[in-house]
């Protein structure tokens, strides 16, 4: 699963595609006051008729009241239809706030059909979509409808911003709730810093601002380095302040640890051998410093641990409705607890010789040396 860090750039990077997509949707031309244009089209053709108009070095600028709004510029406009204006070689600078900061942003494809009266507008053909704060968006084609605060594609769409790009088959935007589906196909990938990528693939996905929700759903797949996390949905909770204060991955959860610690934390010193978590769900609470605090499997959390290079040559297996590991401000591991029906099986693993263990209790609670991961204490 990813790192803190990791999760909060994939929702950073979101957030921007969400803000990105609403300027196209929101394009404030469609309800402002025109300038005159470099090359102006011909007056409108009566209805049911098209008009042959044709310019060159094609220029029109929008104010919302002394402010301009946009600046779209195309190489040639080809024609007009009715309402519908037909562009080649289109360049659109715009401006929008991000975080109470003005900032400039641009749209540029091959050709674009423009209804300003209707508030329409269907960019094709190489669409690139830029903000000067380093998000891009490349597709094949973006349709806007802004009566409908409406944005969406369904060509594939690459997305990058900083440290977090991606992929998906689609994408459709619903300005008035914040909505951000990705349909099909999504694929993240998050490089925080020096450390190992972190890679989602999910069938779909789906982010709600007003709801402070981010979703993966579908054959979920999280990697990073040799950790691997698979679930049927994984699901990230961010507050006010879009700081994400939540994350848990749902149904057919198994998470495989080679690195022999939990993904996201601070290993141990002389390290441990590979783990082995199934459960239904694994929530995840993170600190406000994104360092995890607590994760919690179940129900029906069942945990394997192989030895490392130090260990006894044994396989030990650890199961409860509940396990909870809780760490420290350091991201270290500093309590195991497993409440019903909980079980702690050791066995040999051969060659090596030994005697099994079995013990069963209704719960424990399990002190750790944080710093070397040896246990202090159980209490039964």
């Amino acid at each position: 699963m990813p790192t803190p860090r990791a999760v909060r750039r994939l929702r950073i990077a979101l957030l921007a595609l969400v803000m990105v997509v609403g300027v196209t949707v929101a394009f404030t031309y469609l309800r402002s006051r025109p300038a005159a244009a470099t090359a102006a089209p011909t007056p409108e053709a009566p209805p049911e008729q098209q008009s042959a108009a044709r310019a060159e070095g094609f220029e029109y600028r929008s104010f919302k009241g002394d402010k301009q709004g946009f600046i779209l510029r195309a190489l040639h406009m080809v024609g007009q239809e009715q309402q519908d204006v037909r562009l080649k070689g289109v360049d659109l600078t715009f401006t929008y706030m991000a975080k109470g900061q003005p900032g400039t942003g641009r749209i540029i494809s091959d050709e674009a059909l423009i209804n300003p009266s209707q508030q329409k507008g269907n960019f094709q053909g190489h669409v690139l979509v830029t903000t000067e704060d380093g998000f891009e968006l490349h597709s094949d084609s973006l349709v806007y409808r802004g009566d409908k605060q409406l944005a969406r594609t369904e060509a594939p769409v690459q997305f990058k911003r900083k440290d977090v790009s991606g992929t998906s088959t689609g994408m459709t935007y619903e300005a008035g709730e914040g909505r951000l589906e990705l349909p099909a196909d999504v694929a993240v990938r998050v490089q925080d810093g020096t450390n190992p990528a972190t890679d989602i693939k999910a069938a779909r996905a789906l982010l709600v601002r007003a709801e402070g929700t981010m979703r993966f759903e579908g054959g979920v797949t999280i990697t990073q380095a040799g950790d691997v996390l698979h679930s049927d949905r994984f699901e990230m909770d961010f507050g006010s302040d879009q700081v994400v204060y939540r994350a848990r991955a749902i149904e057919n959860v198994v998470l495989d640890s080679a690195t022999g610690t939990f993904p996201g934390t601070v290993p141990v010193a002389g390290g441990r051998g590979p783990r082995h978590l199934t459960c239904r769900k694994l929530d995840l609470w993170l600190r406000p410093n994104r360092q995890l605090e607590q994760a919690i499997a179940a129900p029906d959390g069942d945990l394997t641990l192989r030895p490392g290079p130090k260990d006894p040559s044994e396989k030990r297996r650890l199961q409860a409705r509940t396990l909870t590991f809780r760490f420290d401000e350091q991201g270290r591991l500093y309590e195991l607890q497993g409440q019903k029906d909980s079980a702690f099986d050791t066995d040999p693993i051969p060659p090596a010789k030994g005697t099994p263990r079995r013990m069963r209790c209704q719960s424990f609670l399990a002190r750790l040396d944080a710093a070397t991961g040896d246990i202090k204490d159980i209490e039964f």
